[in-house]
């Protein structure tokens, strides 16, 4: 859903774009060293062809020093099981030198969790939010996946996508998640919402703009705080219900569309 009136941007493109990017470029890799790739995907076969003789042979001989009346092994492995290991460690190479890297991946995931979110929000625009998706900090190459005005303010909400569960440790200073400190995930999320305040600081000062990490795939404990660090920590499941129970109201109608102008206008 879009604004008439405001930029044509979609949820998670940035993301997308660099992911593709990358796909790109790994593409164009294999394609140059497609001789690499053949002769590796080959000595792979040959490996995997020869390596049962190999051990077989090694443990006859073995067992013979041992005890030399055994006479070592007395049969030969059947042929398939050469070709089946060989086959094997083909397709291991296959997958090895044909997978997406995972700062590939990671790209990729964040922007379906981005769409995702932007589908929910723009579900709330028939409410009176206004939504912005997907703009870019002035100066950096970061960008601010969504933001969000209501009646009771401004949300700059950053979309994070991660396996395992959530954790806020150091007396509820540290935000960590799957045993990985992510604390840095609050600065940025004050860093861009400090963004938005300079841009309104002229037009509309003193306005409530609040910082928000919208967790999707990332398991969050019910009894987790709802905030860390001055940062509202939401869910994909809760966010539309967090919307709309905000309070209290500060801005009417027309300035929540007046509010959501100028970010459209100054955040390219």
């Amino acid at each position: 859903m879009h604004t008439p009136g405001f930029q044509v941007s979609k949820a998670g493109e940035s993301a997308r774009q660099v992911s593709e990017r990358l796909s790109a470029q790994r593409i164009g890799r294999r394609r140059r060293r497609w001789p690499v790739i053949v002769i590796a995907v080959v000595l792979a076969f040959l490996l995997g062809f020869y390596l049962p003789d190999i051990v077989f042979g090694f443990v006859s001989s073995a067992l013979v020093a041992i005890a030399p009346e055994s006479g070592g092994l007395d049969s030969e492995l059947p042929r398939s099981v050469s070709v089946v290991l060989g086959s094997l460690l083909v397709l291991g190479a296959a997958v090895g030198l044909l997978r997406p890297s995972r700062s590939e991946e990671a790209w990729r995931k964040g922007a379906l969790a981005e769409r995702r979110v932007g589908r929910i929000l723009d579900s709330l625009q028939r409410q009176g939010i206004r939504v912005i998706h997907d703009r870019k900090m002035p100066g950096s190459v970061a960008n601010i996946d969504h933001v969000v005005v209501t009646r009771a303010g401004v949300f700059c909400i950053d979309t994070k996508s991660y396996s395992g569960k959530l954790e806020v440790r150091a007396r509820g200073t540290q935000l960590w998640v799957n045993g990985r400190n992510r604390s840095s995930l609050l600065e940025q999320a004050h860093r861009q919402a400090e963004v938005v305040r300079g841009v309104l600081a002229s037009s509309h000062p003193g306005i409530p703009i609040s910082p928000v990490l919208c967790f999707v795939g990332t398991s969050v404990p019910v009894l987790a705080p709802g905030e860390v660090g001055g940062v509202a920590i939401w869910t994909s499941t809760s966010l539309a219900r967090r919307l709309r129970r905000v309070a209290p109201t500060v801005l009417s109608s027309d300035q929540v569309t007046s509010v959501a102008e100028v970010i459209d206008t100054r955040l390219r």
